[in-house]
């Protein structure tokens, strides 16, 4: 590693000094594709596939070392959780274009068979010291996508209906007392659920959704909690006027695993029909996702990383994962954002 590389720069001590080190070649080729002549991994070849219908910010860089605080600085400006997230100031400060459905919306995803995963912390998508309704709906990867959308075993509709009219009623006078609104916030939230019972259950339902556009999509977009049925939902949110839709996947800490763990997270099956050639996980699902987004309602699709990696080989793997290559180390430069145009 050259000196002109590293002059004046800091690193993080489970990254240690470069010094010394060797150079990591690309595990897979970078090729150049469309008229702006992007350069894209081959690990990406669908992203690659849309290569003109995206605007790459390469000059990105963070303050933060590790996972949670710089995802933390990614999505709310501050390492130390406390501040109001991305989405949580997009619905506080422009609202929703729908009654029916949360301005804030959040989904996770992990690959299979991967044990690079991070934990997703609720702080990922918090109001910090806004009112709590601003913060994000977490949906749930299977059955109904919110909590108690159906009713009790036991408990009619009137019984429920009944019931939350007094529990409404006992709040109202504690916020009338208090003035607090996270009393407001409570009241909401119990309404929730009834509000938005009818529009989950048909924004859930994919079997009127084109195969074809499915099909951009991946094998995989037809299976609840994956990374591509999320990127299907977050396009129906967007078009039933949800404000912010936050898809979060997991597994992308590849330090000693580039040529194991980096393809499985990659990966997706080959097609159901042809079978020529393999998709990857996450490129195909959001390359469709920016594309056919683009198409029909024209939103800020934005696909950020949370570190850099640096360009050294890190430290080699133990005698019992002799097939795996040393990793890259991170760095808190060197991030690349891309965006729709």
């Amino acid at each position: 590693m050259p000196d002109s590389a590293v002059a004046g720069k800091r690193f993080s001590s489970m990254t240690g000094s470069p010094k010394g080190k060797v150079l990591l070649a690309p595990v897979e080729p970078f090729r150049q594709h469309g008229q702006s002549g992007a350069w894209v991994s081959a690990f990406l070849p669908h992203t690659a596939g849309i290569a003109d219908e995206l605007c790459f910010i390469k000059g990105m860089h963070t303050d933060a070392v590790n996972h949670a605080p710089a995802i933390s600085l990614l999505l709310s400006g501050g390492q130390i959780p406390s501040r109001p997230t991305l989405g949580a100031w997009l619905a506080y400060g422009l609202g929703n274009d729908t009654e029916n459905l949360p301005a804030f919306v959040v989904m996770t995803s992990v690959s299979k068979g991967t044990t690079c995963g991070q934990i997703f912390y609720d702080f990922y998508w918090s109001a910090g010291f806004l009112p709590s309704r601003f913060q994000g709906v977490k949906f749930r990867g299977g059955g109904d996508p919110v909590l108690y959308l159906a009713n009790p075993a036991g408990v009619s509709r009137e019984m429920r209906r009944g019931l939350l009219d007094d529990i409404a009623k006992l709040n109202e006078l504690k916020l009338r007392e208090f003035g607090d609104p996270e009393i407001a916030t409570r009241i909401a939230q119990y309404e929730m659920p009834s509000r938005c019972r009818p529009a989950c259950r048909t924004m859930t339902d994919l079997s009127k959704e084109p195969a074809r556009v499915l099909d951009m999509y991946g094998p995989q977009a037809r299976e609840p909690g994956t990374f591509a049925h999320n990127c299907v939902m977050a396009r129906r949110l967007v078009e039933r006027g949800v404000r912010c839709v936050q898809v979060m996947h997991a597994g992308w800490d590849q330090h000693r695993s580039l040529t194991t763990e980096l393809y499985t997270q990659c990966r997706d099956n080959r097609p159901a029909v042809g079978g020529a050639g393999e998709g990857f996980e996450s490129s195909r699902p959001a390359g469709r996702d920016v594309g056919d987004l683009g198409r029909r309602v024209r939103p800020d699709a934005i696909y950020p990383g949370r570190t850099g990696r640096a360009q050294e080989l890190g430290p080699r793997p133990s005698p019992v994962c002799v097939h795996q290559l040393g990793g890259r180390r991170r760095y808190q430069a060197g991030i690349v954002v891309w965006r729709f145009r």
